[in-house]
């Protein structure tokens, strides 16, 4: 069954390759079912898994997001609301549990929440399943949970947009009443600056969060900040925690305020409409072009510089890398394509 995920999209902002998107839809799961689906579709290759270079960027990126949350948990302390599975990593917490109760928390790491229908039916999500279910007997599904890394809950007065300040599902501002408690969602890249992906990426998180408030009845008391952000990696480490360290090798202990503006310094906000328009364009037009069409191999693809991370590549890196005739690199070589 067809998957939507964060990361299809995501890639596909970053490669623009149809074919990668098509076999990234449909999970590589090792259960019969799975398997079976993909070799129905005419010898769809596995992913390469095996290689270092990208095994040591994910590490690197697991390390980045940890030091982030360490930071700001040294600084807001029992502000922060985090929990940690048996292996100390930090772990996801239930958002519609967080939301219901009284007292809330300023910071949430790793909340979860999951595409609700209001979401599916704004984007013709349900439409496309069935047309899918028409065709190959399975519809769409979707990731079982969403997980930004941080969700920061925000007051009138922590706003620093214009009044239109809160995002609906279809991505669009508007003004949201004054009393009412805005969530911003805030994810940690290793990268130095933010890409289309990264800004597309909490795009999707804050406009499919808008639906959920919706349909969990939680909109008569948050609403979605506009202002989602990605916090970029810096190889001197976050302004926040350069700032905390350096008030405590001097004896002295951040403000509130201090602590908020360092906070700021280190967050790239998402520009105002632009991504949302482009994760809309993606959701009604290029989602279901490219899951509809019959024969996957007729989809468009490309070798150039941007297939470098790709799964699908099959450029021979080392003796280890796995071979497959439908890979793009000695697909491109057999047809003059390069």
């Amino acid at each position: 069954m067809a998957t939507l995920k964060k990361k299809a999209l995501s890639h596909f902002l970053r490669t623009n390759c149809k074919r990668r998107l098509r076999l990234e839809l449909y999970p590589t799961d090792k259960n019969e079912a799975a398997q079976q689906e993909r070799n129905e579709q005419g010898n769809m290759p596995p992913p390469d898994t095996g290689r270092l270079a990208l095994a040591g960027l994910t590490q690197a990126g697991r390390e980045w997001e940890d030091s982030v949350f360490e930071d700001l948990i040294s600084v807001f302390n029992e502000e922060v609301l985090f929990s940690r599975a048996q292996s100390n990593r930090f772990s996801g917490t239930d958002l519609l549990k967080v939301l219901k109760s009284e007292e809330l928390p300023r910071f949430i790491i790793e909340p979860s929440f999951s595409i609700t229908q209001s979401f599916k039916s704004q984007f013709g999500l349900d439409q496309l399943s069935e047309k899918l279910s028409s065709s190959r007997g399975s519809g769409l599904n979707y990731s079982t949970e969403f997980r930004p890394d941080i969700i920061e809950f925000l007051s009138e007065n922590d706003e620093h947009l214009d009044e239109y300040c809160a995002m609906s599902s279809d991505g669009k501002s508007y003004k949201p009443s004054k009393e009412l408690i805005g969530l911003r969602v805030i994810d940690i890249k290793l990268a130095a600056s933010p890409s289309v992906s990264y800004f597309a990426e909490v795009a999707l998180y804050s406009m499919i969060l808008a639906s959920w408030l919706d349909d969990n009845h939680l909109a008569d008391r948050f609403y979605v900040s506009i202002g989602a952000a990605v916090w970029p990696g810096k190889h001197s480490g976050t302004s926040l925690g350069n700032a905390h360290y350096s008030a405590i090798k001097n004896r002295k202990v951040l403000t509130s305020s201090e602590a908020t503006s360092h906070l700021r310094d280190d967050l790239s906000i998402l520009p105002k409409d632009i991504y949302t328009s482009r994760v809309q364009e993606f959701l009604i037009n290029e989602l279901p072009e490219v899951l509809l069409e019959e024969d996957w191999q007729n989809l468009p693809w490309h070798v150039s510089p941007v297939c470098m991370g790709c799964e699908y590549l099959g450029y021979k890196w080392s003796e280890k890398t796995k071979e497959h005739k439908e890979y793009c690199w000695p697909k491109a070589l057999r047809e003059g394509s390069l």
